[in-house]
């Protein structure tokens, strides 16, 4: 590597994350316009780890901690809840910067190291879900944190040392490796083999035994921290969901994302640049990508959005590849084409927080109003206009006979002790339809602490309320059956839920469980509320459309003397 690269690559990457970062930073929160009920489940997490539960111990969830971590520590230090979002991206991408310098330096030349740092820096930076789509989110933002450090692991691990540093080296995959497994273990058991392969096809295994104990040392020391228990839940989360009718993927079936418009051209370039570097000479390294070909696909199939973030890296791997002009021509050719097609979803990336810093603050109302995470704010009409859809051929069948007769429609109707619910989802407004709902709730059982179990998607009715705890042993996003039932006082039924097929699955195995004894206490237009194992008891609620902020209390009494509120 030249002096020039030396200096410019390190003075790049920082340059990147400060005026990337800083443009974000520099709004005092987080501005956010799509998928509230994604950033919803996001503050459940962070809110209950700043107030010192721990993912698969206290509360269900396949992601690991690390995806939370730097938010969470932000927020447990003081910080409101929006500018700790921000922050915490910033962190990551410091954190990841001296391994994507190194991969940089040691595995690419000329633009190609520019081009792999500016990738893999944009990626924990982007504030945005990925694609094509414009609309600001931190929804999912650990696929964006997890496809980073596997920048970095699978760049180093595949590509000749233009730089003999086998320690450095082992670093650079075993770090990575072990932070994805503390984020999302399917980038891991995805990306681990074709790693693996490549480094015992050159007999590498100097290199390959440090990455492998660096990544087992790592783990070892979050063991030690974490204990014993964490891994056996972690574990028990990742089987539950596995196993969940309700998301073994989130879109495609695989055979139509093999061919799906937008991926089937980059499919059949990357196949076609395997055969090729297999018959140029360079078979330890096709041998590898053909391996890892699969686990991109499999890690794009199970992110929501299904994007193609894998393309930019495989073009600059199959460009660093090429270091003779004579093996230019075709590998070239689709490396060039594979970067082109991965180009929207980073210009997007790229172009986002300059979007964020633009954004004006009349447009956007705080999703916790009157505390110290006022700082989180979503599109006015995101709060304040509330969508609902009804299955008409359900709802009336004596108008839609004919149709009612015939019931296509996906998914069983919702059936609770006896009687059909009506099909009917939530669609927007999350953010204000919990807050209305919690106060309502508190009306109808006006004393004593609640610890709810929901018969929906989402679980966030205890960040709104001093008298409603986090229920223990459950989970902030539904996947399957009735995680922590047996630690509740009550169920909440919504009549119009943001999820009919998880309603519908909870009430069945609701339904089948012959000792909670579910008594009715509530019921309006909106939800149902049972009391477990108790009398009924409460007011006849009322809806309140108020977006107050006195039922939040709870959440900030929780987070010290410092706090405001």
């Amino acid at each position: 590597m030249s002096r020039f690269h030396r200096i410019a690559l390190p003075v790049f990457g920082l340059a990147m994350i400060a005026v990337l970062g800083g443009l974000s930073l520099m709004k005092g929160g987080f501005y956010g316009s799509l998928y509230d009920g994604d950033m919803l489940h996001l503050a459940d997490i962070v809110l209950r780890m700043a107030d010192g539960q721990m993912p698969h111990r206290d509360f269900m969830t396949p992601i690991g901690p690390l995806a939370f971590w730097p938010i969470s520590g932000l927020v447990a230090a003081g910080q409101g809840i929006g500018l700790a979002m921000v922050g915490g991206q910033v962190a990551m991408a410091l954190a990841i910067l001296p391994l994507a310098l190194w991969a940089a330096a040691s595995r690419f030349a000329g633009w190609t190291g520019f081009a792999f740092l500016a990738a893999t820096c944009l990626l924990p930076l982007a504030l945005v879900q990925g694609g094509d789509v414009a609309g600001l989110s931190m929804s999912m933002h650990y696929n964006r944190w997890a496809w980073a450090l596997a920048f970095v692991a699978v760049a180093v691990g595949v590509l000749p040392a233009r730089r003999e540093a086998p320690i450095l080296d082992a670093l650079a995959i075993g770090l990575p490796m072990a932070g994805l497994v503390l984020i999302k273990v399917t980038y891991v058991l995805a990306l681990a083999p074709a790693i693996i392969v490549v480094l015992a096809a050159r007999g590498d295994w100097r290199r390959l035994g440090a990455a492998v104990a660096v990544g087992i040392a790592t783990l070892g020391a979050a063991t030690a921290w974490l204990g014993l228990g964490f891994w056996e839940g972690y574990v028990t989360d990742l089987l539950a969901v596995a196993n969940s009718p309700g998301r073994s993927y989130p879109g495609l079936p695989l055979g139509e994302l093999l061919v799906a418009p937008g991926l089937i051209a980059g499919h059949a370039l990357a196949l076609l640049s395997v055969i090729l570097l297999r018959r140029g000479g360079q078979r330890e390294l096709g041998l590898g990508l053909l391996f890892a070909l699969p686990g991109f696909v499999y890690v794009t199939w199970q992110n929501f959005g299904h994007d193609p973030v894998w393309f930019v890296l495989w073009g600059l791997v199959l460009w660093a590849a090429l270091d003779t002009a004579g093996r230019r021509a075709a590998p070239g050719y689709i490396a060039v084409a594979m970067l082109a097609l991965g180009v929207p979803i980073f210009s997007n990336y790229a172009v986002s927080p300059l979007r964020h810093h633009a954004e004006k603050p009349g447009d956007f109302r705080a999703v916790f109003a009157g505390t110290r995470h006022d700082d989180f704010v979503i599109l006015a009409d995101r709060m304040e206009q509330l969508d609902m859809s009804r299955a008409g051929e359900r709802d009336f069948p004596e108008v839609f006979a004919r149709m009612a007769e015939a019931d296509s429609r996906e998914g069983k109707p919702a059936i609770l002790g006896g009687e059909t619910l009506p099909t009917c989802k939530l669609s927007n407004a999350l953010v204000g339809w919990f807050p209305a709902i919690v106060r309502d709730i508190e009306r109808a059982v006006p004393e004593g602490d609640l610890r709810i179990f929901s018969a929906d998607l989402l679980n966030p009715l205890w960040i709104y309320s001093d008298r409603i705890a986090p229920l223990e042993g459950g989970t902030p996003w539904h996947y399957d059956g009735l995680p922590g039932i047996e630690n509740a006082t009550h169920v909440f039924v919504p009549l119009c839920p943001s999820s009919l097929f998880v309603r519908s699955e909870t009430l069945a195995a609701l339904n089948a469980r012959g000792d909670l004894h579910p008594v009715e206490v509530a019921r309006n237009d909106l939800y149902i509320l049972l009391r477990l194992d108790g009398s009924a008891q409460g007011a006849e609620p009322e809806i309140d459309d108020q977006r107050g902020t006195e039922g939040q209390a709870h959440r900030e009494t929780r987070r010290g003397p410092t706090d405001p509120a």
